[in-house]
């Protein structure tokens, strides 16, 4: 995933280092990063499938540049996660998933990242954005 601003938002891409670091505690993901960690991060859910990224991810690092974490700038805090797959397998279709805290829930931050992955997208070749 390339750097992506928006007025509220970084989008960046979400290393390996950034996911060993997100399992083991929030003072190791603050120091890789330099962002501070919003309570809450990484959600349940997803700290049961980062071990699977980390082996993936490991072993097809090309696929790694689908995968995000979610800062937001004024408090410079990581908020949440957000990723791309292949829909059912298709490689023509991607599905967009991702995470934000409670805390930073309702505040149109999934919709203001949304946004900008499908502008990025659409500037690529090989994505349509139909």
């Amino acid at each position: 995933m390339p750097y992506i601003q928006t007025s509220r938002l970084t989008l960046i891409t979400f290393t390996v280092a950034m996911m060993k670091a997100a399992i083991s505690n929030k003072a190791d993901l603050e120091r890789i990063t330099t962002y501070r960690v919003a309570d809450g991060y990484p959600m349940t859910a997803y700290k049961e499938i980062i071990p699977y990224k980390i082996k993936q991810f490991s072993e097809y690092p090309h696929e790694n540049k689908w995968e995000g974490i979610l800062v937001h700038n004024q408090t410079r805090t990581i908020i949440g996660d957000m990723g791309f797959r292949y829909r059912d397998g298709k490689q023509d279709e991607l599905e967009l998933g991702y995470s934000i805290v409670p805390s930073y829930q309702g505040h149109g931050y999934a919709t203001e990242m949304a946004q900008a992955l499908v502008a990025w997208g659409g500037k690529r070749s090989q994505v349509s954005t139909e």
